[in-house]
């Protein structure tokens, strides 16, 4: 599990060294006309320190909506170098008729996802609002290639790290759950202010996973010749372990769906 902090411009030209954190997701764009100048400073601190970083577009900017290859284009077109050696995120706040999510902004995400991936060959996790996965639609599309960096709240109140944050215990099917923000008011050694705090189901070679996953998927190839049949179980057994699918009835609902949804892969080849 790691301990991550995502960072705007609201942090601005924010010191990393300091801060007690795993990893770092810096908000890069947003819409068609936003580009957060501090994101490159922060991702070479964390380059430098050699701690995990991603990047996330924020749909939607100021409100106005355009479509999701122009949105994704903007966004690849400043983030080009990034891709493939941090987490990719789409940032999802800011519904299509400005006031309540409809199926109408998850085909949006979809076709936005679909298209990064066909330019970049990685797809975004999602952040959404866990209330979203049960309220505005059919997620099933989106599902099939995206992670779920959800966000749930108990309070406003601060708090620093947690190894087992609030949750409502609500299902978050069809997903399977990478990350869970679990506070905007997060106070922590190494900077004296709120910071968004999640959890990260994964160790740091998940993390490049995620980033780069046609880079894993070639070592798992080359580790499996030295692999006894068996030994798939003793590795996913130890991702359980390692926390990587999460805690309770959360975890159970994690590893039904990374098995579900790997086996509908497998029938649709």
């Amino acid at each position: 599990m790691l301990r991550v902090i995502d960072v705007s411009s609201n942090q601005g030209l924010i010191k990393i060294a300091p801060i007690d954190c795993d990893a770092v997701i810096a908000k890069a764009t947003g819409g068609t006309s936003y580009v957060n100048d501090c994101c490159d400073y922060v991702i070479q601190q964390c380059i430098k320190l050699g701690k995990p970083w991603g990047f996330y577009h924020y749909a939607h900017e100021f409100g106005h909506v355009d479509t999701p290859q122009k949105e994704a284009d903007y966004f690849i077109q400043n983030t080009r170098d990034y891709f493939t050696h941090g987490i990719v995120a789409l940032d999802y706040e800011v519904a299509i008729n400005g006031s309540s999510y409809t199926q109408d902004d998850i085909n949006w995400i979809n076709q936005f996802i679909d298209y990064v991936y066909n330019k970049t060959g990685v797809y975004c996790l999602l952040y959404i609002s866990k209330s979203l996965v049960t309220s505005a639609g059919d997620w099933s599309n989106v599902a099939k290639k995206a992670g779920l960096w959800y966000a749930q709240y108990a309070d406003n109140n601060r708090i620093g790290w947690t190894n087992n944050p609030w949750s409502d215990s609500k299902s978050t099917a069809p997903f399977n759950v990478v990350m869970q923000q679990y506070t905007g008011h997060g106070r922590i050694n190494g900077y004296n202010g709120d910071l968004d705090l999640s959890l990260f189901y994964g160790d740091k070679n998940t993390w490049q996973a995620y980033a780069n996953p046609k880079q894993s998927m070639h070592q798992s190839n080359d580790n499996m010749k030295e692999v006894k049949p068996v030994d798939y179980l003793t590795a996913f057994a130890k991702d359980v372990i390692n926390g990587k699918y999460g805690v309770g009835q959360q975890r159970k609902e994690n590893i039904y769906n990374a098995i579900q949804n790997r086996v509908n892969e497998l029938l649709k080849q």
